[in-house]
């Protein structure tokens, strides 16, 4: 059985300090909470230092994106992104039986989500998955000693 709906507030800072002043600094946020079935964002705010008006718009796949510019002489910058979200419980899984991932159907509506990622290989109807191995480096040599 779900849970209830969990709550979270959420801070992102980031700071900037520069040794010396800096113009026509651009930036593009990505930093929204999304919506959608399972969550959704009630309260979202940036502010920045030095202050300035920030220009909003969806990207291409519907992300939020906060743009801005500091155009006059900066010694520093300091993005605080503050959100609230409340998330929802996942529903219950599909009760149909692991053959059913075999249809074509399901299959077209995976996607490249089905496809197969290294390291795993089906073997009946069981994956079997195992890290990637992390290739061992040599050591190295001096190529040339300097005489002593």
């Amino acid at each position: 059985m779900p849970g209830p709906p969990v709550n979270f507030a959420i801070r992102y800072l980031t700071q900037y300090r520069y040794d010396g002043d800096v113009v026509d600094n651009l930036n593009a946020l990505r930093v929204k909470p999304a919506t959608n079935s399972r969550q959704r964002s009630d309260e979202f705010s940036v502010r920045l230092d030095p202050e300035v008006r920030v220009h909003r718009h969806a990207d291409y796949f519907g992300t939020e994106v906060v743009e801005f510019e500091v155009s006059r002489p900066h010694d520093h910058l300091t993005i605080d992104v503050r959100a609230r979200v409340v998330t929802q419980p996942p529903s219950s899984p599909p009760a149909e039986p692991w053959e059913a991932l075999r249809e074509p159907a399901y299959r077209e509506a995976g996607g490249e989500f089905l496809l197969q990622t290294d390291g795993c290989r089906a073997r009946g109807a069981r994956w079997r998955c195992w890290p990637r191995p992390v290739p061992r480096r040599r050591r190295s040599r001096p190529c040339c000693s300097s005489p002593s």
